[in-house]
């Protein structure tokens, strides 16, 4: 018990030390060279990690994750464009009203609060409107503490046309 207090204690002055040392660093203006530099590097970064090359680019959106939501969505869905959404908690429901205010033509499977989705009901809902392009959903569904199974959403076996947008919020293992 004596060695768990000591390594906890170890623990919180690290956390206390990497704080002061955040903090005591100055701001860095957005408008500023050095500004530019680390959101280019971050940008190729997030192009590496994603596996893209050079013809696509990364957006950094200054929000939160509805607003990067919001940003990916009005940009990429097309007008006249169908919809499937996934929703099973608050930020499936946050896409809902996305959605909506845009006017996508939109399907919803509404598992309900922490249920996870039926994926004979993603095939048959797919199966019966072939005019849906984008299939939305979240990954990690932290209003409800679970992660979404990403396996059977995963759109090649159905239809090599159709887009899978998901909402990757931070996960932890």
């Amino acid at each position: 018990m004596r060695a768990l207090h000591r390594a906890q204690n170890r623990m919180d002055e690290a956390r206390k030390a990497c704080e002061s040392a955040v903090l005591l660093q100055p701001d860095i203006p957005h408008r500023q060279p050095v500004f530019e530099q680390y959101l280019r590097r971050i940008r190729a970064s997030l192009l590496q990690l994603c596996g893209a090359d050079e013809s696509y680019t990364a957006v950094v959106v200054s929000g939160s994750g509805t607003a990067a939501n919001e940003a990916a969505l009005s940009s990429i869905v097309r007008r006249g464009e169908e919809v499937l959404l996934l929703s099973n908690g608050e930020f499936g429901e946050r896409l809902r009203g996305i959605l909506e205010v845009y006017g996508y033509r939109l399907h919803v499977l509404d598992f309900g609060w922490a249920e996870p989705y039926d994926l004979g009901a993603v095939r048959r809902t797919l199966a019966a409107h072939p005019a849906i392009a984008w299939v939305c959903m979240v990954y990690h569904e932290t209003s409800t503490g679970m992660r979404n199974a990403l396996e059977g959403v995963d759109l090649t076996p159905w239809d090599a046309d159709l887009w899978n947008i998901k909402d990757w919020r931070r996960t932890t293992p």
